[in-house]
């Protein structure tokens, strides 16, 4: 069996490193750190335990994410204030921003979407690296499951069984994901915040995988119903876009999950479609 001398495998690993930062840092020549004064649509307040807050919404970037991307502070946090008074929500006067970004890192089966989604995370990074005064951010990339715990093809047997043990083969950990964000809600400080945090979920569009977390969230931490989730959710779809059914089923078995462990009683298997 052929053995890799330590020194030239060493040597190999900082090729590695220093081409991907080479390409990191070839990418982000056109990722600008700047703000920007566009609009962030779909931005809706959702929560608040103390002094800190949780809002929902579609990307905070400009640009296409291939040629262009650039982290929309100003917009952001204008539309954050905006739906806070709207909500009746009063905002501390200072805050840290922690973004929750859902987007993808990659996708073999949409690797153009997954690309653009990749420059838009890289260009989040970047700010945040270039002002770690202003906040942090963290990625979740979130797909879904196209498994539907209504497959008829499932024992109840079976599927209980994928229930409790969600996050073990889910590829979203919803029920560590949703515990950790209400533990950063409840108290910041683990990640270096000592004042005020306002949280701010957001894939693409802030329909279905923003969906899937804060549907969940809301199931497990406000009491809602899996249909007040559902409908919700595609009412932040943009016009003739579908909830996607992926993110739909994840939100389904996280309510299954509920009713087998906590002892709720979501109506995961209501059989409207999705989006109904």
């Amino acid at each position: 069996m052929m053995s890799i001398d330590p020194k030239h495998q060493l040597y190999r690993n900082r090729r590695r490193s220093c081409s991907l930062l080479l390409m990191l840092t070839l990418f982000c020549l056109h990722c600008s750190s700047a703000s920007s004064n566009s609009p962030v649509n779909n931005v809706q307040y959702v929560d608040a335990v103390g002094t800190n807050f949780l809002f929902r919404g579609e990307r905070p970037l400009t640009g296409d994410g291939t040629t262009s991307a650039a982290f929309n502070l100003d917009g952001l946090r204008n539309a954050i204030s905006d739906q806070a008074a709207q909500s009746g929500v009063v905002l501390p006067p200072s805050y840290t921003l922690v973004i929750i970004s859902l987007l993808w890192i990659d996708d073999i089966q949409n690797p153009t979407q997954a690309a653009a989604e990749r420059g838009f995370l890289i260009a989040e990074f970047s700010f945040f690296q270039s002002n770690p005064q202003l906040g942090l951010v963290h990625s979740w990339t979130t797909r879904g499951t196209k498994l539907s715990p209504l497959d008829p093809a499932l024992s109840s047997t079976d599927r209980d069984y994928l229930a409790m043990n969600l996050d073990s083969w889910l590829i979203d950990p919803l029920v560590l994901r949703v515990n950790t964000l209400r533990s950063w809600l409840e108290n910041p400080s683990p990640l270096g915040i000592t004042g005020p945090a306002v949280f701010y979920v957001h894939c693409y569009g802030g329909c279905d995988r923003t969906g899937e977390l804060i549907g969940s969230y809301a199931m497990r931490h406000m009491n809602k119903s899996w249909e007040e989730m559902n409908l919700l959710n595609k009412e932040r779809c943009r016009p003739g876009t579908p909830y996607n059914p992926d993110n739909c089923n994840a939100l389904r078995w996280y309510g299954l999950w509920l009713n087998l462990t906590v002892n709720r009683s979501v109506n995961w298997d209501n059989p409207a479609n999705c989006g109904e």
